[in-house]
């Protein structure tokens, strides 16, 4: 039986094609199925499933259930969490620990949702601001 494999898409779809081929490599099709939750219309040959969302935005209070998952991707465009704060605190929210992140450089990571909050990522965000002026 395989294993379901949960792809929340917010990056454009372009990206999102991109990056599917760095998840083929990672979460082999044979042993995962794929299930893409997105807010958009987008469609690839590659989707097992689509996973239907009822809202154009991720609210940090809407209610999904994530338990018939193993294992959760988000899909993002930039590598700045802050600017994805509203999927992070939805996807802890609803009880994720531990989620999967793909960026547009095809780099996979993973990111620890347990001791996730505003103030660390807009602290975050600030420390990397002045990262880049060079402090």
């Amino acid at each position: 039986m395989k294993k379901k494999l949960l792809i929340l898409g917010v990056a454009p779809n372009l990206i999102i094609d991109k990056n599917f081929i760095e998840i083929e490599k990672r979460f082999n099709r044979e042993k995962f199925e794929y299930n893409l939750l997105v807010t958009k219309n987008y469609k690839n040959e590659l989707v097992d499933k689509y996973v239907g969302f009822p809202n154009d935005f991720i609210k940090e209070n809407m209610i999904f259930d994530f338990s018939g998952y193993d294992k959760i991707i988000v899909c993002q465009c930039r590598d700045l969490r802050t600017d994805f704060l509203n999927v992070y605190l939805f996807l802890k929210n609803n009880g994720v620990t531990k989620t999967n992140v793909i960026y547009n450089n095809n780099k996979i990571g993973v990111f620890n949702l347990k001791r996730l909050n505003k103030l660390n990522l807009y602290l975050y965000k600030f420390l990397s601001f002045y990262k880049k002026l060079g402090f």
